[in-house]
């Protein structure tokens, strides 16, 4: 009896497991980690870097982690911290030791020693006209001294996480231990771009500095440098609105820019050593803009799968005949700024769905994921349903009473087999 009794629970046991779901996962596609190559433009400066902000996606490097001088894109520095220290109104007063720290020759605002301007005048004598003396004089009025600064600059470009950067002074005239990346210059403009304040003052073509009691000409106008956002200039970019230019004989002609597309995604850019000579400066600019048309040509927001795209249809088991045929969905839109020249249609996926779908499926119930990869970055979204799928449970009721009916028999034997 006891050996009946144990293949009747074994039976259940089996028809149980039949109505169980089994869950695994399953690769449709192996991911294709193929490289979209583009004919980039050939530049004289010594390194480049460019990235589009948003994503951080590296549209162009050339030595950008090569250690080099940056001249005045020091300034880019500078300013930030100026703007997170002080008020724009606050009062500095230019000291005989800021004027007698600039040689003579080298870009000056004409600052008289004893008179006092206020910060926001001193920002923009600093970022248009590259005025060396307006760094010194913002630089002391943050720290006290120019060495109490450039520590505060250290420490900063280590916050913003640059690698292989060091400053010594508020300005970038030369000096061994003064230097910097692509990289890193492109990291620090990221930084200093959320300023609302700081890009304002960047993007402005010409300024006038007031006068004052120990100067009073109004003859100190400031224009920017930077000839990528002079409309008269024959570099003027439209989309551009900044950020620095910088020279001196040992870094070179520099430029860090920043162009807005008309789509609104945002591109750094950054050429170092575009020529050693003054007489070079236009370089740099041709450079930078060979550079940013670049990628502004060749790059775009682009939705490499959109939400609610089939990407699987199943026939779910132990479902309702009205609700088994599921879809399965990309939960969400996955975009990214990405080379044109791909062909979003033709990417191939891993797909990893649960193995064996098994009625009850919530709507957008998760049932894997689907994953890009382009130029080595990887895009993933989850994988939901489309549909509530119902459960049939005609096979249950039929394995309830089939298991009743086995009881009831196995009752009747074991019955018999007493009276006998």
């Amino acid at each position: 009896m006891k050996s009946k009794v144990f293949k009747i629970i074994l039976i259940l046991i089996i028809l149980l497991n039949v109505c169980l779901p089994v869950f695994g996962t399953s690769d449709d596609v192996v991911p294709n980690n193929e490289t979209y190559e583009l004919e980039e433009p050939e530049i004289v400066s010594e390194a480049g870097f460019m990235m589009e902000v948003n994503s951080g996606n590296i549209l162009y490097s050339k030595n950008s982690t090569k250690k080099l001088y940056p001249a005045s894109t020091t300034k880019i520095m500078t300013a930030i911290l100026t703007i997170e220290n002080c008020k724009l109104d606050e009062m500095a007063e230019v000291s005989k030791n800021a004027v007698a720290l600039v040689p003579v020759g080298y870009t000056n605002a004409k600052l008289v020693p004893g008179e006092k301007m206020s910060v926001e005048d001193l920002l923009y004598a600093l970022m248009l006209n590259s005025a060396n003396e307006a760094a010194n004089v913002l630089g002391e009025d943050v720290s006290g001294t120019i060495e109490e600064f450039a520590k505060l600059m250290n420490e900063k470009a280590k916050e913003i996480g640059c690698k292989n950067t060091h400053f010594v002074n508020t300005n970038g005239m030369h000096d061994e231990n003064h230097y910097t990346t692509a990289e890193d210059l492109a990291k620090i403009a990221v930084y200093c771009m959320k300023n609302e304040e700081f890009r304002k003052i960047v993007s402005t073509v010409e300024y006038e500095l007031p006068a004052t009691d120990l100067y009073t000409k109004n003859d100190r106008i400031m224009k920017n440098t930077n000839a990528l956002i002079n409309p008269s200039s024959k570099y003027y970019m439209e989309n551009v609105i900044g950020v620095k230019t910088g020279y001196t004989k040992e870094a070179g002609n520099c430029l860090v820019s920043w162009l807005k597309t008309d789509n609104g995604e945002e591109i750094v850019c950054v050429t170092l050593k575009a020529g050693n000579s003054s007489s070079s400066s236009n370089q740099r600019f041709i450079d930078g803009k060979a550079v940013l048309e670049f990628g502004e040509n060749n790059f775009s927001t682009r939705d490499i799968i959109d939400k609610g795209s089939i990407v699987d249809s199943v026939n779910v088991k132990n479902a309702t005949n009205e609700t088994k045929y599921l879809d399965i969905i990309a939960k969400e839109t996955v975009s990214d700024f990405i080379p044109n020249n791909i062909d979003i249609s033709k990417l191939e996926s891993k797909v990893e769905i649960k193995d064996e779908l098994s009625a009850p499926i919530k709507k957008g119930e998760k049932l894997g994921t689907i994953t890009y990869e382009i130029n080595g970055k990887e895009y993933t979204t989850d994988l939901v349903a489309n549909s509530e799928v119902k459960r049939d449970y005609t096979f249950v009721i039929f394995i309830v009473i089939a298991i009743v009916i086995l009881f009831v028999v196995a009752l009747i034997i074991n019955t018999k087999l007493r009276k006998k």
